[in-house]
């Protein structure tokens, strides 16, 4: 495969064409590395990339509070250099990322309002506007950013990558929305990149010119004709200027904030929806490309290579779910790859301040934390539910060498999974899914489809230990005619024949939306019904999915009505109240999504009575796939 040739980016020789994108990471408390950063690299190092860009490290906490590494005294050093050496035993480059700042992008305190090119607004904290540089501000931090990238060399990193992209403090600089000065900082494209050039060479006076240096940078932030973002004719001439002078390598990037979805892949994106950013540039410049967007399809990525799309594939989220991804394309066990899934818990845990976690990959941040050990002593184990949480409990149950059984009431497994990976959409989660079906019967698990557990069977059975993962169910409210034959639940639906004529959605939730979405796709009509003010009030996920969401909606022909409640159902027609009247709606088919109730009957009988018991049904139904994947790998580890 092409995406396994050697290349190289300035004077650093890369073993092949796979880079782990940038992602941040919690610090030590004086910003340096943290040990539990250095294990996750190395597990990725491990893994068989070419090389791993970190994520940001500032070079300065002069004007903001610090919202990732630093490096900017010696002190910083000697982590960076052992991360370096740990990375570089396994034939893999270390690229460290920097940056000058966040700026308006800054999330971590609304006391402190931040530095800007400009008085701009902050995007976390509306009415927080950000103080603009002075000059003499700039010029510290030109300084600044040559002495960290000194910094970075001394402790053995390959190259450094400057955070010039997304919406962040540089690319404020380069923006006209967010770059309103009037002196040699501000106004035509030469005076917003000058910030930029001089870093470039204080980095390059710093640091040699045989040291590299690659540009992440927005070739455009793709908001149509929105004024003063980067449209892609201004992004071209900013490549052009890169190159000019002196920089080894792109990594094109695209969107902002405005757009997150854009930038930071979601189930939602179309696979390489960042391409054509990468193709443009690739055209007008002769130093290499990095692209990314949502490559994980081996076949897809190494097209991007063959065609000449760009020199290198950066893969982001998809090295947390698997860090041996390049490994097993190299090899051909496609099958074996872990799937991300898009949700982009990664990036939500990690803003809510806690340690960054993977959906469907456990061990991610904590590769030591929880590692898988042989049983001490082998147990017949029953796993009641084949859902995502009861899978992931059963093959890793039977991975540590219990004998493992799984009851499954229903004559399929994956749960409400299926449903939430049946729209066209959503086909992220549908190859985890089957996935996580084919690694669960690989693993020795026996399988019994169809089989409702009963207490007392379950008593009076000769397993040592059960393991609780029976779900949860749809909520039917009480309506006039919910018992109807035209009358589904939002799951039925979704697994069912496409519907088409008129279409009803009793729901404006996550799974109501997501169904009219699919139903959108050929039914007539599709009305959705929603007693709340607004849709999507119960959402708990990162805003790039919210918004993606969002867009998706807006592009769809669905009627939308809020503060209303469905109070009859009948033959071809719906009745529902809206300020204190009634509307009639024909419709053809009602499909219910008012939530979830979670299966907890068996717990009260079982749960004292095996050397192990665990209960992994989620208190708040229907539960999130990283929630129940946890679990169940938890149960597994440690029955």
């Amino acid at each position: 495969m092409e995406l396994f040739t050697r290349t190289n980016i300035g004077r650093m020789k890369l073993k092949n064409r796979v880079i782990m994108c940038p992602m941040g990471n919690k610090t030590d408390p004086d910003g340096g590395v943290q040990e539990r950063n250095i294990d996750y690299f190395v597990e990725r190092a491990k893994g068989g990339c070419g090389a791993i860009f970190t994520g940001a490290f500032m070079c300065t906490e002069e004007f903001e509070t610090r919202g990732c590494n630093v490096i900017y005294n010696f002190s910083h050093v000697d982590r960076l250099a052992l991360l370096c050496d740990k990375v570089h035993a396994y034939d893999c480059r270390l690229v460290v990322q920097l940056t000058a700042g966040l700026g308006r992008m800054g999330y971590t305190d609304p006391t402190r309002p931040p530095y800007s090119a400009s008085d701009t607004e902050t995007f976390y904290f509306k009415g927080v506007y950000c103080k603009p540089f002075s000059v003499e501000q700039i010029h510290y931090m030109v300084k600044a950013m040559g002495n960290s990238a000194m910094l970075c060399k001394r402790a053995g990193a390959d190259a450094i990558e400057l955070h010039c992209y997304g919406g962040y403090l540089i690319d404020q600089f380069q923006t006209a929305l967010w770059n309103t000065r009037t002196d040699e900082y501000g106004g035509s494209l030469e005076n917003r990149m000058r910030f930029t050039m001089e870093i470039i060479a204080e980095v390059k006076k710093m640091c040699g010119d045989d040291f590299p240096v690659i540009v992440k940078f927005c070739a455009t932030h793709d908001m149509g004709d929105k004024p003063g973002y980067h449209d892609l004719a201004e992004g071209l001439e900013m490549a052009r200027m890169y190159e000019k002078a002196g920089v080894d390598a792109l990594h094109v990037d695209v969107g902002c904030y405005d757009a997150w979805y854009k930038a930071i892949t979601t189930c939602y994106n179309q696979e390489g929806h960042q391409l054509f950013a990468a193709k443009a540039v690739k055209e007008v410049v002769s130093i290499p490309v990095i692209t990314q967007g949502k490559l994980a399809d081996p076949e897809k990525a190494n097209a991007v290579i063959r065609d000449g799309i760009a020199d290198i594939v950066g893969l982001g989220h998809q090295m947390l779910t698997d860090p041996y991804w390049p490994q097993k394309v190299r090899e051909g066990r496609y099958e074996d790859i872990v799937p991300c899934i898009g949700c982009n818990e990664c990036m939500f845990t990690s803003r809510n301040g806690q340690y960054r976690h993977c959906a469907v990959n456990p061990q991610c941040y904590h590769e030591k934390d929880y590692p898988l050990l042989p049983a001490e002593k082998p147990r017949k184990v029953l796993v009641i539910g084949g859902g995502p949480g009861g899978m992931t409990a059963a093959r890793t149950a039977a991975l540590r060498g219990h004998d493992v059984t799984l009851w499954e009431k229903a004559s399929f497994l994956g749960g409400n999974m299926v449903a939430a990976g049946a729209p066209d959409f959503k086909a992220d989660v549908k190859k985890f899914e089957e996935y996580l079906i084919r690694k669960t019967r690989q693993a020795g698990v026996k399988i019994v489809l169809n089989k409702k557990a009963a207490a007392e069977e379950v008593l009076s059975s000769s397993f040592d230990a059960v393991i609780l993962a029976t779900g949860s169910s749809s909520v039917i409210p009480r309506i006039k005619g919910i018992d109807g034959p035209n009358v589904l639940t939002a799951n039925e639906a979704m697994c069912g024949s496409p519907l088409t004529g008129r279409v009803l959605v009793i729901g404006g939730g996550l799974v109501g939306m997501e169904a009219a979405l699919q139903f959108d796709e050929i039914a007539e009509k599709v009305t959705v019904v929603e007693a709340a003010g607004e849709i999507l009030t119960t959402l708990e996920e990162n805003l790039n999915n919210t918004q993606a969401l969002y867009a998706m909606i807006e592009r769809s022909g669905i009627n939308i009505v809020t503060s209303a409640s469905v109070t009859e159902i009948g033959e071809g027609y719906a009745v529902y109240e809206k300020d204190g009247a009634s509307v009639r709606l024909d419709c053809d088919t009602v499909v219910v999504a008012v939530g979830y109730h979670p299966n907890n009957e068996l717990d009260v009988a079982l749960w004292d009575r095996f050397d192990f018991y665990r209960n992994i049904v989620p208190e708040k139904a229907p539960g999130k796939i990283v929630q129940v994947v946890h679990a169940g790998f938890h149960a597994g580890r440690l029955v």
